[in-house]
């Protein structure tokens, strides 16, 4: 089953701004009711993983980022078509091998990590692949382990 609407992408400025669409009430009621709904998404015809998530007063919106939306040729402000489906498939992150060399050696770190939520494993590996430099990337693998060993989530 999949959701066919139209929404205006939105832009908030300020801290840790998204740009996203408030997907309809309807919409969101057909394609379940947990906090957050793992979807496959498409924005004027460009494909896309992510998930519904509940906002202020039980509205429901869906991040759109720049990569899809320079894919799309769409803006802030814009009234895009959009397509919903539930995702039933496992999400897995790919840890880049650095990642899962240290935690093959750290095994109260990896047990932290493989207990983790997609979405909470995905924050680590996009954090430390983010690292311009090598010098950057080895403190960011030595943080996350840290965090880990002590039970911790990055943004925790």
């Amino acid at each position: 089953m999949s959701e066919t609407f139209r929404a205006t992408l939105v832009r908030e400025d300020g801290v840790g701004t998204w740009t996203y669409l408030t997907v309809p009430p309807g919409v969101a009621a057909r394609l379940g009711t947990a906090a957050r709904i793992p979807v496959v998404a498409e924005v004027e015809g460009v494909s896309f993983t992510s998930s519904v998530m509940t906002g202020p007063e039980q509205s429901r919106y869906l991040v759109v980022n720049r990569s899809v939306r320079d894919q799309a040729g769409v803006t802030d402000g814009d009234t895009v078509s959009v397509r919903l489906r539930v995702d039933t498939a496992e999400r897995r992150v790919e840890a880049p091998g650095d990642l899962t060399e240290a935690l093959a050696a750290a095994p109260t770190a990896r047990e932290t990590y493989e207990a983790l939520s997609y979405s909470r494993q995905k924050e680590y590996v996009t954090w430390i692949e983010a690292a311009k430099r090598p010098e950057t990337r080895q403190r960011r693998l030595a943080k996350a382990l840290d965090l880990l060993a002590e039970g911790r989530t990055l943004k925790g």
